[in-house]
């Protein structure tokens, strides 16, 4: 009884190493990266549709991690084995047998494959559902055959594009029921510092990955080339930044990547010196490049979370005051919803139909007995937008907003 309570203890420390629960580090900020940009625009988060959006990506990235280690398991027996890199190890050294690793990546699967119709059926998110299939489908993708992308020097784009930028547009699109340039301009840094991230964790592995036939893009492109991309793509992080703040992003998205520099300008040091054949850059560069990407993605998401807190549409600004039961200034009393916050429920009655046909609405601002709204998505360019925007939306909430005169599309 003793020896077979060792054993279940034994497999338990193998599965939780097999797990290497810090992967799920990256999808939990890009999570929180897209809904923090949701409630920068709307003021606000809906808490079942970020839950069901976090369940779907993380049971997707374990999904993948764990695909990773089975289906890579003959290049890892060859690997410098890292905090990460070179893969769990213990399919490879028999602490547990392979197939457990592929019953629990399509255990994984079908928990984020729930999660996404839940996402669809339950929060009326059919665009995030979506997402979500692709994170699948490209996640898989990445070492599974037949496309195993990453031997072929696809799988550092196949990562950026999963992990940077469509899981966060997926936690978006929960909120939001949309994707807009300002959300897509935000993932942008985040997928630069992937790409860096990717190849720093593969200079460890170069020799052995070659060895194995293993042709991703740093074997591609040799030592040399790889810390040059490597380095170019750091510097990207802080172009791309810039380029988001022109597209809508606030300041302080700016002056949090901004932050990093020092960061980078070690993962561009570590790099080069990589890329001159110096070999004491080993584990040091894989972390730094973990921690660059890390970083860039949270502290994104706690600059537009950060200014979610001033923004219009969280704080209720709405240009006008507006009088409260009892004679008080709306927006004094708690317990008084503002003006901003009942137009914006009035428009919540009518987004099930709008969604219906692919498109939404958000409410802007409100000034001098106006509210701006945006038509998103299939209603953006439709010509009979503003037949819903007269028939439908202004009706709504001028029926909940007396103090408020018309409604205007920008």
């Amino acid at each position: 009884m003793i020896r077979s309570a060792r054993l279940v203890l034994a497999s338990l420390r193998a599965f939780v190493r097999l797990s290497r629960f810090t992967f799920l580090a990256g999808g939990i900020a890009g999570g929180a990266l897209g809904t923090a940009v949701a409630a920068y625009e709307s003021g606000g988060v809906a808490w079942p549709a970020y839950g069901l959006a976090q369940l779907t990506i993380s049971a997707f990235h374990l999904m993948t991690h764990y695909a990773n280690d089975y289906f890579d398991r003959s290049g890892d027996e060859l690997a410098v084995r890292t905090a990460f890199s070179g893969g769990s190890g213990v399919l490879v050294d028999g602490s547990l047998a392979p197939v457990v690793a592929l019953r629990a990546s399509s255990a994984c699967a079908a928990v984020g494959a729930l999660a996404a119709l839940a996402l669809w059926r339950l929060v009326d998110a059919p665009l995030a559902a979506q997402l979500a299939a692709a994170i699948a489908l490209l996640a898989w993708s990445y070492s599974a055959p037949p496309l195993r992308l990453a031997a072929r020097g696809l799988g550092e784009l196949d990562t950026a594009l999963v992990v940077a930028v469509l899981v966060p547009l997926c936690a978006f699109a929960a909120q939001r029921h949309a994707i807009d340039v300002r959300a897509l301009a935000a993932t942008i840094p985040g997928a630069a510092a992937m790409i860096a991230m990717m190849l720093a964790v593969e200079f460890p592995d170069l020799a052995t990955d070659a060895a194995s036939g293993k042709r991703n893009l740093l074997v591609r492109l040799g030592a040399p080339a790889g810390a040059r991309l490597g380095a170019g793509a750091v510097a990207a992080i802080y172009a791309a930044a810039a380029g988001a703040l022109v597209l809508g992003a606030p300041l302080a998205f700016g002056l949090a990547i901004a932050a990093t520099l020092p960061l980078g300008f070690g993962s561009v040091r570590a790099l080069r010196r990589r890329g001159r054949g110096e070999t004491r850059e080993g584990e040091g560069l894989a972390g730094r490049g973990v921690a660059l990407f890390f970083i860039v993605t949270a502290y994104g998401a706690l600059a537009f979370a950060a200014a979610a807190g001033v923004h219009p549409g969280a704080s209720g600004q709405s240009g006008a005051e507006t009088k409260a039961p009892g004679g008080g200034v709306e927006g004094s009393v708690i317990d008084t919803p503002t003006l901003f916050e009942r137009a914006n429920a009035a428009l919540d009655a009518v987004r099930p139909a709008i969604h219906r046909d692919g498109g939404d609405v958000w409410l802007l601002r409100i000034e001098d007995g106006t509210a701006f709204v945006q038509m998103l998505g299939a209603c953006g360019g439709c010509p009979m937008s503003n037949t819903t925007l007269r028939g439908g939306i202004e009706a709504a909430i001028l029926a909940e907003c007396p103090e408020i005169s018309s409604v205007e599309q920008v």
